[in-house]
């Protein structure tokens, strides 16, 4: 059964310290999740696929393309993300979504889907 990784990227890369006042550094920190993201794929190799999705309209991003990047343009990243569990969970795959988001993690739970947080999510890559 293949597995999925959809990570919540602008939740995770705003964190707990968001300030909307400072877009450079959410830019920055979205380039730093993206690099981290793509030592995970690169470490999962062919047993895992990795997806993150932002928050609006598509724009330039750093990492170096092994995770496919999502926008949701006038959409949520959240409903993307549901929407692609859902399509997912009905094909048989193995979801894991990788969020901090409450609301998310209780609806990806729902749908079927495995919730890690931050934390996890660096575990994966590293071991």
């Amino acid at each position: 059964m293949s597995r999925h990784y959809l990570v919540d990227g602008t939740n995770l890369a705003r964190g707990a310290d968001y300030d909307p006042r400072f877009p450079a550094m959410e830019e920055r920190r979205a380039d730093e999740l993206l690099e981290q993201v793509d030592r995970l794929a690169r470490h999962l190799g062919g047993r895992g696929e990795v997806e993150v999705f932002f928050d609006g309209p598509a724009r330039p991003v750093g990492g170096s393309g092994r995770a496919a990047v999502r926008f949701s343009g006038d959409a949520s990243a959240d409903e993307l993300i549901l929407g692609k569990v859902r399509l997912l969970r009905s094909r048989g795959s193995n979801v894991i979504v990788a969020t901090e988001d409450g609301g998310l993690r209780r609806e990806a739970v729902s749908e079927g889907a495995r919730v890690i947080g931050r934390g996890e999510l660096w575990r994966l890559r590293e071991g």
